[in-house]
């Protein structure tokens, strides 16, 4: 809730700013800055806007605006939880294009984006650390860093295999084979998008550990591709015998694909895949590793040409004949730069484009560390940080950080290390987070004063949420449930709901016999006009036989056969075998205006709401006046 209040107050002492700006009109006591009526004004009144307003009639409407958002206030729609939420849910997704470095995500992303025009054969040595503590880190470097000079003079694949602590290359010699962008950990991908071919890298940390990189070639991107293929699957264990029969089972399939038998149907009997079979065989769309049937498979995938198969191939999982349904190059850039900045969000570039934006913000902002106070706190910390630390600095109070006329605390800064108990103290990185953080507040919070176009979109985004509110109090919610007054209004303007084409309000009565329709006419002549239906069917209808049936309501000329042949004497109608007779029962009548308000009734609440809206802007005007500046209001620039 505070932070809700927060952020409102916070768009009001932004709104003050305006006051040194020029004035185009004053309603209810507030001034409208010329700044924030031609932003409105060019904004609602764009060559693509349906209905373009000159500029004085524009100028009344929007003083009606301010004279609703006035009733809101003075009713204290702006006091209520429910409007500072639903504005500080506004705040906040209109302020992340703020929050961030620009210029730094764009070059992220276009980098993402050239990384995945190329694609990059490598192999790794992974030394992991025992534990996470520093000692065991700066072990696991060093470890690396002797390996990485063996490799200056002995063979890669043989290292790895004899060291790299990663379980699923080390047989392999470390190759981990073709990837691309965004298909490892960032740390691994920046070092072998940096690394020429033929070259080693020098030790590189991510969260597996240190990773020493062998980069063998690079090639431009294989595109997408979308196969089926028909599968015989290992068995687990499968000894050499069994693997050949199944070879052999699958070499039968091919050789009636070869004599034109058809591939899905071939896949939906003869293959063992259960997830594809069902489709034909079919695979979802895969990029280079993105199959996860191994390196085999995709080479014997992106080896072929549209609605080429393959013959029998092995994979890790079983035997396949692989079938190319399309291929696609890689998107471009503008195409793909969508998809790339929402992977970036859940991707380590994140953190770059963040840390840019801090960076950015300590320089602007003049942030000072005040190095004397923070080692104070450096002398006594543990290597993690406990209770016994935080008892001895209880009453420390030095500043230890300012920026922009803002000071922070020794003891603001302990509050703020309280969620890292039993974790690393690492209090200068610590530290720099704090102050990050309560820049970055100070920066969403100052979003008005900072730029003008968040202010204005701010200030219409207020007063927007407030008008809706009250109109929907006054008006809308008003208009659909005053029955009295609905009925009032339809009364007096009946005659502007006149029909194009008569309406028949009434009941037709279908009868399976002419003896039926002889009783039905009697019971009808003696029975109240809304019990017409039930005394009917209880008279003439049984369980097993429904002499009888009756259709009551409002039906206009040409909606019914049967009203436009018995009522308005046109069309033809035939009758049904089961139900060879129909009559218009009494009581029915054709009408050229409608005689109940909710035959309607849309129309009728809509216009409704137009009369009390005119009435209410009536009071409005003269509970609150309004004075428009015309010099001002000459001099707004309108945009072509």
């Amino acid at each position: 809730m505070k932070r809700q209040i927060f952020y409102v107050a916070t768009f009001l002492f932004a709104m003050n700013l305006q006051a040194q700006e020029p004035v185009v009109m004053t309603v209810a006591g507030g001034k409208v800055s010329k700044s924030e009526f031609e932003y409105i004004y060019n904004k609602n009144n764009s060559n693509t806007s349906i209905d373009k307003k000159e500029l004085q009639e524009y100028a009344e409407l929007y003083a009606d605006l301010k004279r609703k958002v006035a009733e809101a206030k003075a009713q204290g729609l702006d006091t209520l939880a429910t409007f500072k939420e639903e504005f500080k849910s506004y705040r906040s997704q209109s302020a992340k294009p703020y929050l961030t470095d620009a210029k730094t995500e764009e070059r992220l992303v276009r980098e993402a984006y050239d990384r995945l025009k190329e694609e990059i054969k490598a192999s790794h040595i992974l030394i992991r650390p025992k534990t996470s503590t520093p000692e065991d880190t700066l072990a696991a470097y060093k470890k690396a860093v002797e390996i990485r000079k063996r490799l200056n003079k002995e063979d890669f694949a043989k290292v790895a295999k004899e060291v790299s602590e990663d379980p699923g290359t080390a047989e392999k010699g470390g190759e981990v084979g073709y990837i691309t962008g965004f298909q490892t950990v960032l740390p691994f991908e920046d070092a072998v998008y940096t690394t020429p071919v033929g070259n080693i890298s020098q030790p590189v940390r991510s969260q597996f550990g240190y990773h020493i990189i062998k980069v063998q070639d690079r090639r431009p991107s294989q595109g997408t591709v979308h196969v089926a293929h028909i599968m015989k699957v290992f068995p687990q264990n499968a000894s050499q015998q069994t693997k050949d029969s199944l070879k052999t089972a699958l070499q039968g399939v091919y050789e009636k694909l070869l004599a034109g038998n058809d591939f899905k149907e071939l896949a939906k009997t003869e293959s063992e895949h259960i997830y594809s079979a069902a489709q034909g065989g079919e695979l979802g769309w895969f990029g280079t590793n993105g199959s996860g049937a191994g390196e085999n498979f995709e080479k014997t995938a992106f080896a072929l040409k549209i609605d080429e198969f393959s013959k029998p191939i092995e994979s890790i999982y079983g035997y396949h004949i692989i079938k190319l349904l399309d291929k696609k190059e890689l998107e471009p850039y503008e195409n793909k730069k969508a998809d790339i900045q929402k992977r970036l969000k859940s991707d380590a570039r994140s953190q770059k484009a963040q840390q840019a934006f801090s960076n950015s913000l300590r320089k602007e902002y003049n942030l000072k560390i005040e190095q004397t106070a923070l080692a104070e706190l450096q002398k006594t910390a543990p290597v993690t940080l406990d209770s016994a630390f935080f008892a001895k600095t209880g009453k420390t109070n030095k500043t230890i950080f300012s920026f922009k006329n803002n000071t922070f605390t020794q003891n603001q800064f302990i509050d703020y290390l309280k969620k890292y108990v039993n974790q690393p103290a690492n209090l200068n990185e610590r530290l720099y987070a704090f102050a990050d953080e309560k820049l970055f507040e100070y920066e969403e919070n100052h979003l008005e004063e900072k730029y003008p176009e968040f202010r204005l979109l701010m200030q219409e985004y207020y007063d927007g949420i407030l008008m809706f509110n009250i109109s929907s109090k006054e008006i809308w919610e008003k208009a659909s449930e005053d029955t009295d007054g609905l009925e009032k209004y339809f009364e007096k303007n009946k005659t502007n709901y006149a029909w194009e084409e008569p309406h028949y309000k009434g009941m037709l009565v279908y009868c399976k016999d002419k003896k039926t329709e002889t009783k039905a006419k009697k019971i009808i002549q003696t029975s109240p006009s809304d019990s017409v239906p039930v005394f009917l069917a209880k008279a003439l209808n049984t369980d097993n036989n429904i002499a009888v049936k009756v259709t009551k309501g409002l039906f206009a000329k040409g909606e019914n056969k049967a009203v436009d042949k018995i009522v308005f004497n046109t069309g033809d109608y035939s009758l049904t075998k089961e139900y060879p007779i129909v009559f218009a029962a009494q009581g029915g009548k054709v009408l050229t205006v409608p005689d109940d308000y909710r035959q309607v009734k849309g129309n009728v609440i809509s216009d409704y709401q137009n009369y009390l809206q005119e009435k209410w802007i009536e009071k409005l005007r003269q509970k609150y006046p309004a004075t428009v500046n015309e010099a001002v209001l000459e001099t707004v620039e309108i945009k072509k």
